[in-house]
């Protein structure tokens, strides 16, 4: 393998259906390709072995890492398609609602705004949610818990809002 920038856009789709499909075959390939990253960028390892075969353990500790690393990638992948899927059926049912039985009319303007404060919501959760600053080595500080969420649900909101304007159209 080489590096990921060197992976061809077949293979990086290739990799996407093993993550999704054969997390095992993903998770080797990942393992395989961290222990030759680790060789080309760190000359101690190198040194240490100039055969660049690692012990057994290495390998099993490195899998392992990448297996982690795999279940929270595949997690965060299915939780963002929920957290995307929901507002969009909820807004489409409200807006059936209000266009069948209720014959609630909006005007384009009032669409508009609809979709301005979505899309402000949107904004607002992109650039509010904090990163490096508040990361501990596990990720499960109370701090970096609420911005987690409170990003999910400033986004979801705003989702929500946008797509109610396109489907109230």
């Amino acid at each position: 393998m080489g590096s990921t920038q060197q992976f061809s856009l077949f293979k990086k789709l290739q990799l996407i259906s093993y993550l999704f499909f054969s997390s095992n075959k993903f998770i080797d390939i990942a393992t395989e390709d961290s222990i030759q990253k680790s060789f080309e960028n760190n000359k101690q390892l190198r040194e240490k072995y100039p055969d660049k075969k690692l012990p057994e353990e290495e390998k099993l500790w490195r899998r392992k890492e990448m297996g982690k690393s795999t279940k929270i990638l595949r997690e965060s992948i299915f939780c963002a398609f929920f957290w995307v899927l929901a507002p969009v059926i909820l807004a489409g049912i409200i807006a059936f609602i209000m266009k069948k039985p209720l014959d609630f009319e909006i005007s384009s303007g009032t669409l508009l705004a609809i979709r301005l404060f979505g899309l402000s919501f949107i904004v607002f959760a992109i650039f509010g949610k904090v990163g490096w600053e508040i990361q501990t080595i596990n990720g499960e500080s109370l701090p970096e818990i609420i911005n987690k969420f409170w990003f999910r649900l400033v986004y979801t909101v705003g989702a929500f809002v946008l797509f109610l304007g396109f489907f109230c159209a």
